[in-house]
């Protein structure tokens, strides 16, 4: 799964982000980066996530958050994406607005100097970017395909038929018109020790 040829300073581990972290690395790490991943929360609450990697953190470092908002005013392309997307969050009990409330967690956790910044980045047809758009549109409506397995197990209102086609509507419409992701990044810093 990983590369054999890393440096010795180096070190990779497939880790789910509620799942506990190893007992050596608390309080070890000057930066946390974390993104698109709060949503697998399955045994523990997003907050108590959030807070169990700001453990990791060492006093005077930093952590990082990145999420989605799937209930942006201007998602275009993807607007049947983010609705089976928004429906499957609140269908398995997680709810969609957590990008929302990651400043709250960070703050719960104890961090300090909390910054939130919210980005619209435009997506398919709408970024100028040639590649950019292509890469965009490849992500998103790869994304979606991946959302299928556990959206076709739930109980959503989406017809069938249009769940099935939703990867390739997707490509076609962002390929159309394009879209905006809005993005939340949350940071924070750990205070130092007294």
């Amino acid at each position: 799964m990983f590369p054999s040829d890393l440096p010795k300073s180096i070190t990779l581990q497939a880790q789910r982000i509620d799942a506990s972290w190893p007992e050596d690395w608390s309080n070890s790490f000057d930066y946390v980066h974390q993104r698109l991943v709060l949503p697998g929360c399955e045994n523990c609450s997003a907050a108590t996530a959030v807070k169990n990697i700001c453990a990791l953190v060492k006093p005077g470092g930093w952590i990082e958050l990145l999420e989605q908002d799937h209930n942006s005013p201007n998602p275009g392309a993807f607007d049947k994406a983010e609705e089976m997307i928004r429906e499957i969050f609140t269908v398995n009990g997680f709810g969609f607005d957590y990008p929302l409330h990651m400043k709250d967690w960070l703050e719960a956790a104890g961090m300090e100097d909390i910054r939130q910044e919210v980005f619209d980045v435009p997506v398919g047809a709408l970024n100028p970017n040639p590649e950019l758009a292509w890469k965009s549109t490849w992500q998103i409506s790869s994304a979606i395909a991946g959302f299928l397995p556990m959206a076709r197990a739930l109980p959503l209102s989406m017809p069938r038929d249009e769940l099935d086609n939703l990867p390739k509507y997707t490509e076609n419409e962002m390929n159309r018109v394009g879209g905006v992701q809005r993005i939340y990044v949350v940071y924070g810093r750990k205070p130092m020790e007294d």
